[in-house]
């Protein structure tokens, strides 16, 4: 694949600590694991490789990948959003969240 293509892809986030499954294209998975979500669309992503749409060891490793086959890739913290920093995490009453129009899950 080139810089510029539009793939679309199916693809599953598992948390390889616990081995819990974050997030998914698949909607029978979501269900399967107990995270559906009716308003999520559980259909392939497009994504423009080249544009920075997602982070750079997932797109280099898109970038090597062939059409029609299946592939795991590794992310690690660092890669993607940073390791956890207790500074940046907030602890808010529930009765705020609430008031906010939130439904508090575990894990988001």
């Amino acid at each position: 694949m080139e810089k510029n293509d539009i793939i679309y892809m199916d693809y599953e986030v598992w948390i390889k600590d616990d081995d819990r499954l974050y997030e998914t294209t698949k909607e029978e998975l979501a269900k399967e694991h107990d995270i559906y979500d009716a308003s999520f669309s559980y259909a392939p992503r497009a994504i423009i490789l080249g544009k920075g749409q997602t982070f750079p060891s997932l797109e280099d490793s898109l970038m090597k990948a062939e059409i029609d086959k299946e592939y795991e890739v590794e992310i690690l913290p660092e890669e993607a959003f940073g390791k956890r920093d207790a500074e940046l995490v907030k602890l808010l009453p529930i009765s705020r969240i609430i008031r906010l129009g939130i439904t508090p899950d575990v894990g988001k």
